[in-house]
């Protein structure tokens, strides 16, 4: 997919480098595009293992102690604000880890392992409230992603779910202090 569509996208938009590139884990599909992208892009830093890191105008925070058996469990779970809204990428963690996460009530919830039906328990939505999920899926994926039961539940809390199966790119801009949702279909 990155190949695909990112790099050409990211190319029309004028980029040349890239500062930092955030690996979640080592499943091929959250890291597989690596070299692509090195190939196409002067990329400084991959970043796999962090804290804290701070840019300009916002920062993130990893919020997974990562220290389980389970490579999906040790993915990365980074919190942020951006443009007025908090953020929270979940990788491919299971529900066991999402109960563990020290963070409340966020905006944007990156739903964990494509929505599949170990991730995104009632207590993990309970807790943090998101208004928007994302779902990164290919469409009629072999795992049959994302999971009905997860999908139910996000919509009996009232979140406004995107899914890149349906919608393609889903792409959030910020314009004073207001944020835009787009897509591509």
């Amino acid at each position: 997919v990155v190949v695909e569509n990112v790099i050409p996208f990211l190319k029309y938009l004028g980029i040349k480098d890239i500062d930092d590139v955030y690996i979640s884990h080592q499943d091929f599909d959250h890291c597989g595009s690596l070299e692509s992208l090195k190939a196409n892009f002067k990329v400084r830093n991959i970043i796999e293992d962090f804290d804290y890191k701070e840019y300009d105008t916002f920062s993130f925070r990893q919020l997974n102690i990562r220290s389980y058996n389970n490579e999906n469990d040790n993915s990365l779970v980074m919190y942020t604000r951006i443009g007025g809204l908090s953020y929270l990428f979940t990788g491919d963690i299971s529900s066991e880890i999402e109960k563990t996460l020290d963070v409340m009530d966020i905006d944007v919830l990156k739903v964990s392992h494509h929505g599949s039906n170990t991730s995104t328990c009632n207590e993990f939505i309970e807790k943090t409230r998101p208004k928007i999920a994302l779902i990164s899926v290919g469409k009629y994926n072999r795992y049959g992603h994302p999971s009905k039961k997860v999908l139910g539940r996000l919509k009996a809390y009232g979140c406004k779910i995107y899914r890149t199966d349906e919608s393609g790119h889903v792409m959030i801009y910020y314009l004073n202090d207001t944020s835009y949702i787009e897509m591509d279909r």
